[in-house]
């Protein structure tokens, strides 16, 4: 994983309930590529993506409620259609 996402996605990684709720975020970006010139797409969209990650945290929904919610925004850049099974 380039230095620059590593550094980029630590703050958000660290965030306890995220990373438990979430533990492979900081390599979403890198998973989706298909160039490496589209790792930095793949950053902004993780960014973008974050609040929403931690929406339903906030909102106390149900586990597998938040897993969907997860699963729906990683499918929104990934390409393999079970990874969260």
């Amino acid at each position: 994983m380039p230095r620059k996402l590593k550094e980029k996605l630590a703050p958000i990684v660290a965030t306890p309930d995220l990373a438990s709720y979430c533990p492979d975020l900081a390599i979403w970006a890198p998973s989706w590529c298909g160039e490496e010139r589209d790792v930095i797409p793949g950053e902004q969209i993780v960014a973008v993506f974050t609040p929403f990650l931690l929406d339903p945290l906030a909102q106390g929904l149900t586990r597998k409620t938040r897993n969907l919610h997860r699963d729906n925004l990683w499918l929104l850049g990934g390409r393999n259609h079970s990874r969260h099974q």
